[in-house]
Formats: C-alpha cells, structure tokens, sequence
C-alpha cells in the first residue's frame, strides 16, 4: 500500500510487463527510475533472471550497466542471464560509499526523509507511459 512507504525506503516494484525497449533495441526485463529509486522489473523476466532484482536495485545504489562483452558475468552487464553473479571491487566501493552516507545520517537522528518523496516517485515512476509499464492498477493504491 502507498501509504505504507516512507521517504527513505527502497522500491522495488514487480510489474506485468514493461513496454520499454532500451536503446539496442532489446527488451528490457527491469527500470530504475534514478540513484535512490524506485526500481522495477517485469514478473515473467524476473523468474527466468532472478538476478535481475539484485542488478536493479544495485542501479538504485549508484552503479551503472556494463557493456563490455568481456563482462557479461557481471551482475551489472546490461543483458540479462542466469549468471551474472560477479561484484567487482569497484562497484563494490561505490555500494559502500552509498549505504556509509545513509548510515551516516541514521546517526544524526531522525531517519526519515520525506524530501526523498519516495511515494510519488513510485506513482509517477509507474505511470510515465514511455515506460509502458502493465500492472493492475485497482490494486496500486
């Protein structure tokens, strides 16, 4: 439920299709919005490339595609495949450069941040029609 999501939380939104194709023209399986989210992929994608969630919430964390075909073991290489597994060192630091500043504002205090305005990111995210997102609408409230 949207009202149960808070400024800072992460998004990971399981949709029936996503319409958007990427720029080589092949299907895209998942779609960050920006660093921070909210991100999504496509159900029947997701259950043929169960990586494909951890590749697009590490989108989330700051990390780019990869296109390199020396890379395509990478999690992050841009097409998909049940074997995308490696993390390097360098993504790795740029992961923990991420989630070092969010801890350290947890330390400050409150953690709450609704200038994050994750809620209507998620709604604005999901209804952009060049996305050509499909998911049940009645349900998305």
């Amino acid at each position: 439920m949207l009202s149960q999501i808070a400024g800072n939380d992460f998004i990971l939104a399981v949709v029936d299709k996503i319409g958007f194709t990427s720029g080589d023209a092949s299907v895209t399986g998942g779609l960050t919005s920006d660093r921070g989210g909210p991100t999504s992929v496509d159900y029947n994608r997701w259950t043929n490339y169960p990586n494909i969630a951890a590749h697009e919430f590490f989108h989330i964390l700051g990390l780019d595609d990869l296109y390199n075909a020396t890379q395509k073991t990478s999690l992050m290489y841009y097409m998909g495949g049940k074997n995308r597994l490696q993390v390097s060192n360098t993504e790795r630091t740029l992961m923990n450069d991420y989630l070092i500043h969010e801890i350290e504002n947890m330390y400050k205090g409150s953690y709450a941040n609704p200038g994050l305005d994750t809620r209507n990111k998620l709604q604005k995210f999901l209804n952009n029609s060049k996305y050509g997102f499909k998911f049940n609408k009645a349900k998305f409230r």
